[in-house]
């Protein structure tokens, strides 16, 4: 059961962080006013479609079951290092997500092999969405609230059948609420630093052989 919170939890960020494939980046480019970039994200991009509003950061996320996920960025979002963190009745593991020019490569700490896909930016801004997304998605601006020291703008919305709340800042995801059932799902920054990154933390490992997928 822990395993499977895990990766709905996995699964769950990334809708939030609102991260998806290609064939949806035509549902959230209606038009010009829209910010998100069709564009892979090693491209580069007019200031306008930049995808966080800061150019390099640091956001640790707390979860259940005591997942710890790690968001690198620099460049405003081309470049992006995401690591999740997991302890299961007493074994540790560590899953990473490197994600620039246009690919994502995957692997966990102490293997040898991963993938490699494309990447494609997917990114909603609630507070610029076209209208007709707004009207599909059920999108309410909800105000402000502030999470983990910053002023965040607070949405919720329906994304299929799991209502979502969810709080940003600079169109960086602080904090969501997602029900499940009649449960719910949070995921929230514990800290949130606007600082350099260091450039190391986007290299992609040597030592491990990807596969194309």
């Amino acid at each position: 059961m822990k395993t499977i919170y895990y990766f709905l939890f996995v699964i769950l960020f990334t809708i939030a962080s609102c991260k998806g494939k290609s064939e949806k980046a035509a549902e959230t480019l209606p038009d010009s006013e829209q910010t998100a970039s069709a564009t892979t994200a090693g491209e580069s991009a007019p200031a306008e479609k930049k995808r966080y509003e800061i150019k390099s950061g640091k956001v640790v996320y707390n979860g259940p079951m005591g997942v710890i996920q790690t968001l690198y960025f620099d460049n405003y979002g081309a470049l992006e290092t995401f690591t999740t963190e997991l302890e299961m009745m007493g074994v540790k593991s560590k899953d990473c997500q490197i994600r620039r020019d246009g690919y994502q490569y995957s692997f966990k700490e102490g293997e040898t092999t991963g993938t490699k896909s494309a990447w494609y930016t997917n990114d909603m801004n609630y507070s610029k969405m076209d209208v007709k997304l707004m009207e599909r998605y059920k999108v309410k601006d909800l105000g402000t609230e502030t999470i983990a020291g910053k002023n965040c703008r607070k949405f919720s919305a329906e994304f299929g059948s799991s209502p979502m709340t969810t709080w940003v800042w600079n169109n960086i995801m602080v904090k969501t609420i997602t029900k499940m059932g009649n449960g719910e799902m949070v995921i929230e920054a514990a800290s949130i630093e606007e600082c350099p990154v260091d450039a190391a933390v986007f290299d992609i490992p040597e030592t491990i052989t990807f596969t194309e997928v």
